[in-house]
């Protein structure tokens, strides 16, 4: 089981809509849990608030807080936007279908990420949930 935040499983998303070869180095650990995750997309996560299982070894994971960005307000408003509870525990598929069905369109993008994000990450998403939810 991974434990995974909010604004994470939303990056796990976008990352598979661009294709793995924008997943950066070898042994960070998004590209770990990106692989455990699409290669066995049964596996259980629990959705968090703040540090998780991607930042591990990430530079600016400093006493398990985060020095470059603070995603805990993403966090909690993608737990909001799900009708989860932190701590929540489920499998990535299920999660996955799940932001399929509450996060349709631009605006229940926007009610979580700021414009700048919608921009940058929004087509990126779409396509990744659309392979993700036509495979799995």
């Amino acid at each position: 089981m991974f434990r995974i935040c909010g604004h994470h499983v939303f990056n796990l998303i976008w990352a598979y809509g661009m294709g793995k070869d924008h997943l950066g180095d070898e042994t960070n650990d998004f590209r770990k849990v990106f692989h455990k995750l699409m290669d066995n997309p049964s596996t259980d996560v629990a959705i968090i608030i703040g540090v998780d299982d991607v930042c591990g070894q990430c530079k600016d994971n400093v006493g398990g807080k985060c020095q470059s960005y603070d995603g805990t307000i993403s966090d909690k408003k993608v737990l909001e936007k799900l009708s989860l509870q932190e701590g929540t525990v489920m499998r990535w598929k299920d999660l996955v279908n799940l932001v399929a069905y509450r996060v349709k369109t631009e605006q229940d993008f926007l009610d979580i990420f700021s414009q700048e994000t919608l921009e940058s990450r929004y087509e990126y998403f779409k396509k990744g949930i659309e392979k993700l939810t036509s495979t799995k």
